[in-house]
């Protein structure tokens, strides 16, 4: 297992990943399938110098972590958002942690101060993530998605990275 930053070879495979997301859990509220080169706008903030890491085992990305903006309004240019997605069957075995530490030292590198993450508020596992590196919560947001026939809450999370 490596962790390396992305680079455009790496589009379908951090596709394949997001898109398994999509289609069988909450982990993003995307309900709708992303293909190149239609979705290039999924890399927008990557290519704009945002950092994107990958998590490869046998040079096959298995996951993949990204910041990207907040907003794009000036005042919020050091606040970024967090997104971390890992394939099936990798889950629970530490490799959440190592990437998620990889992407918080690149966000801390990229001169962001705050970092925030919105969790679908039952996903525990990702929750419990969070809090162990140093994530707070701030706040929920009730009833803001409908996936899956199901209305779903978004936990906020802080973290600090100066």
């Amino acid at each position: 297992m490596s962790i390396r930053p992305a680079t455009q070879e790496d589009y379908q495979a951090i596709l394949d990943v997001y898109n398994w997301a999509v289609s069988d859990t909450v982990a993003t509220f995307d309900t709708e399938i992303k293909s190149l080169p239609i979705h290039l706008s999924f890399f927008k903030d990557f290519e704009l110098g945002y950092p994107m890491h990958v998590l490869t085992q046998d040079k096959k990305v298995i996951g993949f972590a990204l910041v990207k903006a907040f907003s794009d309004r000036k005042a919020y240019a050091r606040t970024c958002e967090l997104a971390i997605y890992i394939k099936p069957g990798f889950h629970r075995k530490g490799y959440g942690m190592t990437l998620m530490k990889s992407i918080l030292g690149a966000a801390k590198d990229f001169n962001q101060k705050v970092i925030l993450s919105k969790i679908e508020s039952e996903t525990v596992a990702s929750l419990e993530l969070h809090r162990k590196l140093g994530f707070e919560e701030v706040g929920t947001l009730k009833r803001v998605g409908y996936k899956f026939d199901r209305w779903l809450d978004v936990t906020i999370m802080q973290k600090l990275l100066s």
